[in-house]
């Protein structure tokens, strides 16, 4: 879905997007934090296979609920600083919702979010889009 997602100028979802997130947060500005985050997690699958596996068994959840933490933190103040208008955090909010709590809500989520975008840009939502 990434792929597809980033191919029509959208952003990345699930892992991809807290991924950014996340990488910003403690700093990574350019694309080669991901490059370099993901070249020593290929060496040391590589070449530290079964050491690396019981590695990763033993990190502790509590600092990983952090990362996670401070992930969503900055998910949500990028949707503060995109949502200029009303209506616009409404249509976030309801995609929230529909990704959270409903079976294969990504989807429902993505097809609801598009077309309600679309019909309040052309007006046809009953909610008045200020400028």
């Amino acid at each position: 879905m990434n792929f597809s997602n980033t191919s029509f100028g959208g952003v990345p979802a699930c892992h991809g997007t807290g991924g950014i997130a996340g990488h910003y947060a403690f700093g990574g500005r350019t694309g080669g934090s991901v490059v370099i985050y993901g070249t020593d997690f290929l060496n040391l699958g590589l070449f530290f296979g079964g050491a690396f596996l019981e590695v990763v068994k033993v990190f502790p959840l509590p600092i990983l609920g952090v990362l996670l933490l401070f992930e969503g933190l900055c998910l949500i103040v990028l949707i503060r600083d995109l949502a200029e208008l009303p209506i616009d955090l409404r249509l976030a909010a309801l995609v929230a919702v529909c990704a959270a709590f409903l079976p294969y809500g990504y989807v429902v989520g993505l097809v609801l979010g598009t077309a309600l975008a679309h019909l309040a840009r052309r007006g046809l939502t009953g909610f008045a889009r200020q400028n």
